[in-house]
């Protein structure tokens, strides 16, 4: 993790490099038994991932631009769960605005 608090994973060997890679959504229960899970992000902030959810952000002609990911949902009892279709679809849209704001933004 850099100084100013801003963590990089690397495209390879990560789950959202997996995703921007495949431009496929990615939605694991167990990061920690995933193959494309990268740990030290874990390991260099103390937090411990469980769930994860990634969404690739397209651009108009359907090239991966980047992508959100989400992760540890929790269930009405508080434990970590997996991700619902219905929180994908939530995803999904947020991707499609983001992709939206960037083709303005960089427009301009």
């Amino acid at each position: 993790m850099r100084q100013d608090g801003v963590v990089q994973a690397p495209v390879e060997g990560s789950i959202v490099g997996h995703c921007i890679k495949t431009g496929q959504v990615v939605n694991v229960e167990n990061a920690y038994e995933n193959e494309h899970f990268h740990a030290d992000i874990d390991k260099q902030t103390g937090f411990h991932t469980e769930s994860v959810l990634v969404v690739p952000v397209l651009s108009e002609d359907g090239g991966v631009i980047g992508a959100i990911q989400m992760i540890n949902k929790k269930d009405e009892n508080g434990k970590t769960c997996l991700f619902e279709e219905c929180d994908i679809k939530i995803v999904q849209m947020l991707c499609k605005h983001v992709s939206s704001f960037l083709r303005i933004v960089q427009s301009d």
